[in-house]
């Protein structure tokens, strides 16, 4: 979960997680929907959704490999 994600509240991830017992929940701070860093300020953020250019967050990143490789068998 993106802290500044503006589609899914940091609530609704709270109760997702709690539906499956096998859930990690991760909020990576600066996050947007999208996986990419963004300010809460919406006009801001939404134009991230047209900007194919600007990178993944790191940490989206590094918490799927991690948990990729604790995973394996």
């Amino acid at each position: 979960q993106g802290s500044t994600d503006i589609q899914v509240s940091e609530d609704d991830a709270q109760m997702l997680a709690e539906a499956n017992p096998k859930t990690i929940k991760k909020v990576i701070k600066g996050m947007n929907h999208i996986f990419k860093k963004a300010e809460l300020n919406r006009t801001k953020n939404i134009a991230t959704y047209n900007q194919p250019e600007l990178p993944v967050m790191p940490e989206l990143v590094e918490s799927i490999v991690g948990f990729i490789k604790k995973n394996q068998k």
